[in-house]
């Protein structure tokens, strides 16, 4: 991982750069247009107005002041299983071990949580998260088409990964 990089839990006002972020950045390299934007926005500014569960947290990459990116734990309606949310690393900062960090991050706290299962919701055209995600020991259980996301309107395949515990 880059030296200069810390992962910490977020700060008020940061579910703003969680949220311009994947809206500018789905945009830029997948033409994914306002439809993801208001999706990933909503969860956020939700995660950020909510009273948050022990269970729960929004962790920030940061390089030299710089936020770098930023990943997501929530309790699902099931109490023993956790979702993945809100995963993302900028551009400028891939390849550098900032992912690794991030779900490591998570992951720490998926096993403090004690949780049975994790689950996250993918794209088929994040391939280098998808790649990740199996070295993790996540399965694809479930694939469904979007068709709101693309500006296209190119079917986005959606993709549920588990991963028992």
């Amino acid at each position: 991982m880059q030296n200069n990089c810390v992962v910490r839990p977020y700060k008020k006002g940061e579910e703003k750069y969680v949220a311009d972020a994947h809206e500018r950045v789905y945009l830029e390299e997948y033409n994914w247009g306002p439809a993801f934007g208001d999706y990933a926005r909503k969860i956020a500014y939700d995660f950020a107005a909510a009273r948050k569960k022990p269970q729960e947290e929004l962790w920030v990459a940061e390089v030299d002041g710089e936020l770098a990116g930023c990943i997501m734990l929530n309790e699902t309606e099931n109490p023993e299983i956790g979702q993945i949310r809100l995963f993302l690393v900028e551009k400028k900062y891939r390849k550098n071990g900032i992912g690794s960090a991030l779900t490591d991050a998570v992951m720490k706290k998926v096993d403090e949580c004690h949780y049975n299962k994790i689950i996250l919701w993918t794209a088929d055209a994040l391939t280098a998260a998808r790649r990740h995600y199996g070295k993790m020991g996540f399965k694809c259980v479930e694939s469904i088409p979007n068709e709101t996301w693309s500006l296209s309107r190119k079917a986005v395949n959606e993709e549920k990964w588990e991963m028992q515990l």
